[in-house]
């Protein structure tokens, strides 16, 4: 298992965890992304996130789990790599920069 920083995003402080996956998963690696992804709602932007950085710390997320991953988002239900290219997206137009 590894704790890591991948960047900026819903605060300047968020970690991701990225698990081996076992045989009740199929091998496929897990990753806990926290509030840097949420299924249930738009993704939560306060005063303390960094939406300019946000959409290439889920890029770096991405690639830390791969696109057969499962991403266990801070609120709502287990997301696939596609949800997170699209939220990516979502980000990338609230900070005004070209989709990943």
């Amino acid at each position: 298992m590894t704790v890591a920083y991948l960047g900026g995003g819903h605060t300047t402080c968020d970690l991701v965890v990225v698990a081996p996956g076992s045989d009740d998963d199929a091998g496929r690696v897990v990753v806990f992304t926290g509030d840097l992804v949420e299924e249930s709602a738009d993704p939560a932007i306060d005063a303390d996130s960094d939406v300019a950085a946000w959409p290439a710390t889920l890029d770096r997320v991405l690639a830390a789990g791969g696109p057969e991953a499962i991403y266990v988002p801070g609120h709502g239900a287990i997301v696939d790599a596609e949800f997170i290219g699209r939220q990516r997206d979502w980000l990338s137009r609230r900070a005004d920069l070209p989709p990943g």
